[in-house]
């Protein structure tokens, strides 16, 4: 289960970090 809660906050990372690259200016 520990395995499963780490992929979801490394997708969630990953996905925010494209965002913020995405809403530079």
């Amino acid at each position: 289960m520990a395995a499963k809660v780490e992929s979801q906050i490394s997708d969630a990372l990953f996905r925010l970090a494209v965002h913020s690259l995405n809403e530079k200016p």
